[in-house]
């Protein structure tokens, strides 16, 4: 889509000027609809204007959220429920449209186009790398931070953003709360990513050392998760740091690849000789 293209080799500035822009909009809307629910624009006027070619201008905005991040406004919905009877067909539509959006940014802009901030180019992907410590280097904290900040405010549904903002705030400014509702951000966009379950058990075990809260978070994950060896592993060094060894190797037991099982045994082994 040259459209799609054209828009995310804008430079930040520019996109959030689009940005704004479709937020005023839908501020406009929004007030139409307040007016209308309180009687002070007559309804049956206003309608004559929102004719059938309206429909594909609001599905044409809604693309627009879309390629913003914005959430879906409740107020334009309640708009279009006035004005037309086919909100069903309408919404099948523009969820067709959100899916093709998505395969597109995730094939054609997290790991092609180039974002500059403060001189520096990376693709999306490369940025989140960059941001995500794992090396526990925190001289550059505050620089990630402001960086995280501009991207989440461009790529605001992007979970791997959310998964940087938590281990920043646990490795380097020790705030394991607001750690925490990153982490639990990124899951509610990506439920699937391992990453983020993987660094919200280990930061919510060393904010509480309640195992309770732990398995808590591992009974809430997605079936297709549960037989994850990097989660299994993980849940497993959780009981170990709890004292609950027989329960930990018990788990450690249930790691599908033999290579790794035997592996993390043998280190489990290593530290508790009378396990």
């Amino acid at each position: 889509m040259v459209y799609f293209d054209y828009y995310f080799e804008l430079p930040l500035s520019k996109q959030m000027e689009h940005k704004k822009t479709l937020e005023e909009m839908h501020h406009f809307l929004a007030d139409l609809n307040n007016k209308l629910e309180n009687n002070i624009l007559n309804i049956h006027i206003i309608k004559t204007y929102f004719n059938e070619s309206f429909k594909n201008a609001l599905l044409g905005m809604y693309l627009h959220f879309d390629i913003t991040f914005l959430d879906y406004p409740s107020e334009v919905d309640d708009l279009y429920i006035k004005f037309f009877d086919d909100f069903k067909d309408f919404e099948l539509k523009r969820q067709e449209q959100r899916s093709f959006f998505i395969e597109y940014f995730n094939k054609h802009v997290v790991n092609n186009i180039q974002i500059e901030i403060n001189n520096k180019k990376l693709t999306l992907s490369e940025w989140i790398k960059y941001t995500n410590l794992k090396d526990g280097d925190c001289s550059k904290k505050e620089e990630i931070l402001h960086t995280l900040q501009i991207l989440k405010n461009i790529y605001s549904k992007d979970a791997g953003i959310y998964v940087s903002l938590g281990n920043l705030f646990h490795i380097c400014f020790s705030d394991n709360k607001r750690a925490i509702m990153f982490l639990e951000e990124a899951i509610k966009l990506n439920p699937l990513l391992v990453e983020a379950y993987l660094s919200l058990t280990a930061i919510t075990f060393k904010h509480t050392k309640d195992i309770e809260a732990i398995l808590k978070i591992y009974d809430n994950m997605p079936t297709e998760l549960a037989t994850n060896d990097l989660l299994i592993k993980q849940k497993s060094a959780l009981f170990l740091s709890s004292g609950n060894l027989d329960e930990g190797i018990k788990i450690a037991d249930m790691i599908a690849d033999k290579d790794l099982r035997t592996e993390f045994l043998n280190q489990i082994h290593k530290l508790y000789p009378s396990g």
